[in-house]
């Protein structure tokens, strides 16, 4: 017990404990803030990504479908020629535009993906 006694009443030892647990909560404090500025850049991706408007395209153009990041439908435009197709064309071609859409929104994402995880 003496050996412990004596290691605490030299300045040096107290000195070094201290700075050890000080540099471990500047640490923490300085994780901390870059977790926060990480979750405000995420944020602010995100609602840059719900506020733009992709148009997806199928059929060379034949049908258009417009939607924003946050699958809200601006338009859908259908060629007149298509009109004296059978449905089952135009429905398909409506799924074609609508999954274009979705790739090109899904490509606009990955880096918002990579930044969130890229991290961690």
């Amino acid at each position: 017990m003496a050996t412990f006694n004596a290691m605490l009443s030299v300045p040096s030892a107290i000195f070094a404990a201290t700075k050890l647990g000080y540099r471990k909560m500047t640490d923490l404090n300085e994780l901390m803030k870059q977790a926060k500025q990480m979750q405000e850049k995420f944020q602010a991706a995100q609602e840059t990504a719900a506020k733009a408007v992709v148009e997806g395209v199928a059929g060379a153009g034949l049908v258009r479908v417009e939607m924003t990041g946050r699958y809200q439908v601006n338009s859908v435009t259908i060629d007149e020629t298509l009109l004296s197709e059978e449905i089952s064309v135009i429905e398909d071609l409506l799924a074609a535009a609508v999954n274009r859409w979705n790739t090109l929104v899904l490509d606009r994402c990955k880096p918002v993906e990579h930044f969130s995880t890229g991290s961690l």
